[in-house]
């Protein structure tokens, strides 16, 4: 997959990466210390062992840049309350005197969390577990996250995801190693199957993209990123992002493919038609011969006068092809039905026939019609106005 353009701002929806965990407790580092003095600065306590416990995280963050931001995040925005430059903004709030804060994620501490776990569950301090710490980052983190992150690339996730899904499914596959047999192309084609790993290095000519519907949404997938986590991991995106870069050179490469494929099934079909055509002049030819042997004429079964007369002419025409000898019986019907229809032939059409036709609303001359011709044309008209009237 040549990667040799992508578009800059593409690019940089994939630059911002931050995984991250709570710490217990705060260092001795230049961002730790500076922090701890602004806690205290903004607390009712006068030491910062006392003022961290007036803290708590509210469960509210941004992540943006800079529209429809919260106040909590435009009272220093893009720097945490050390100073240090984030990407996420997570609300703090003193329980004590109500003063409001922001910090990053390297700031956002357990003590903070369990003092809102203590006030959301009623528990002290000392009944909260490291597994209920764990599950309110998982869970009130991760959702946070997730309305962030789709707060701020939403739209462009989606655009691009529309754009390429059809094209997804058709190029990022595998084959099985089976085949089948495609009877319009008359060849074999190789099974394939949605690719579900991927395989070589991100952009190189060779890499070989998982399905990003897939991992996306795909129904059958139990652990697609939508159902599972509610947002693309940083591998989606950039797969994503490389994906939709080059949609314009992939859509041609599949153009080509498929007007190789319609280009033999077109030759399939006009060979289809000469060979039929063929076996129709030879199924003609073998039926005149065989009509000769036995003195018959060719007839056409709708020649018939009723269905019966219809279905067994064509049960003889197909005899007859097949070189069959028809029975004494079935010679004799045969005799009698094709001498009366040319009898009809030769005789003129009745009065009461070209009165009938005039009412069924025939509109061309009716006095150089047989009889035979009459009858058929006057059964024509009556099986096309029961077919208007249903």
């Amino acid at each position: 997959m040549d990667s040799s353009w992508i578009p800059r701002e593409a690019i940089e929806l994939t630059m911002e990466r931050q995984e991250w965990s709570p710490k217990r407790e705060l260092g001795k580092g230049h961002w730790d210390r500076k922090l701890m003095k602004r806690i205290v600065e903004l607390s009712v306590a006068d030491n910062y062992d006392e003022a961290k416990l007036e803290w708590r995280a509210t469960g509210d963050v941004y992540w943006g840049d800079g529209s429809s931001a919260p106040k909590f995040a435009l009272l220093h925005p893009n720097y945490c309350l050390c100073g240090h430059h984030i990407v996420y903004h997570f609300e703090i709030e003193n329980t004590e005197n109500g003063n409001i804060e922001c910090v990053g994620s390297d700031h956002i501490n357990s003590y903070m969390i369990m003092k809102a776990i203590a006030n959301e569950r009623n528990l002290k301090d000392d009944e909260i577990t490291d597994e209920m710490i764990e599950q309110w980052v998982s869970v009130r983190v991760e959702s946070m996250k997730k309305d962030a992150w789709w707060a701020r690339h939403g739209d462009a996730f989606t655009t691009m995801f529309n754009d390429v899904k059809e094209l997804d499914l058709r190029v990022n596959v595998r084959e099985t190693g089976k085949t089948y047999w495609d009877s319009e192309l008359g060849m074999k084609r190789p099974i394939t199957k949605l690719r579900k790993r991927g395989n070589g290095t991100f952009a190189d000519p060779s890499y070989e993209m998982a399905s990003i519907v897939w991992r996306w949404n795909h129904p059958e997938n139990p652990n697609n990123q939508q159902g599972k986590k509610g947002y693309p991991n940083s591998r989606l995106m950039d797969d994503l992002v490389l994906f939709h870069a080059l949609r314009d050179k992939t859509i041609e490469e599949v153009a080509v493919e498929d007007a190789l494929v319609e280009s033999r099934r077109e030759h399939r079909r006009k060979m289809a038609v000469v060979s039929q055509g063929m076996r129709d002049a030879s199924k003609d030819a073998k039926f005149a011969d065989t009509c000769e042997n036995y003195g018959f004429r060719t007839f056409d079964p709708q020649e018939g006068q009723n269905d019966w007369e219809r279905n067994f002419l064509s049960d003889m025409k197909s005899r007859f092809i097949k070189d069959r000898a028809p029975t004494d019986a079935q010679a004799s019907a045969l005799y009698q039905i094709l001498s009366r229809v040319d009898e009809a032939r030769r005789t003129p059409s009745t009065e009461k026939q070209r009165n009938f036709l005039k009412a069924l609303g025939y509109g061309q001359d009716t006095n150089d019609l047989s009889k035979y011709d009459a009858s058929r044309i006057i059964s024509e008209m009556k099986k096309n106005q029961e077919s208007d009237r249903r």
